[in-house]
């Protein structure tokens, strides 16, 4: 996205390198991984969705997300994990 956005998140600190390849394991291409200028004026790095054409106008609700998505969310993830950890024993990534 071009120009100055906002948006509600969460800063996480302090992650090891090992989560940070996770992470980037995760995001795929599909993310970039971007330095950005908080509104306290710190820096913290953000993945930031890569097709403009599919970003809402809309902003994430938590609420509606937890309701109507966190279950199968969750499941896509520990799927995910599991085959992601059975790479790494194996020797593909």
């Amino acid at each position: 996205m071009s120009g100055e956005r906002s948006v509600n998140g969460f800063l996480i600190t302090g992650l090891s390198a090992s989560e940070w390849r996770i992470l980037d394991a995760f995001e795929d291409d599909s993310y970039d991984l971007r330095r950005l200028t908080l509104t306290d004026g710190r820096d913290g790095w953000a993945y930031v969705w890569t097709n403009e054409a599919e970003v809402s106008a809309d902003d994430w609700d938590p609420e509606q997300f937890a309701a109507r998505e966190l279950s199968a969310y969750v499941e896509r993830c520990t799927a995910w994990r599991r085959n992601y950890d059975a790479s790494m024993k194996g020797g593909h990534c």
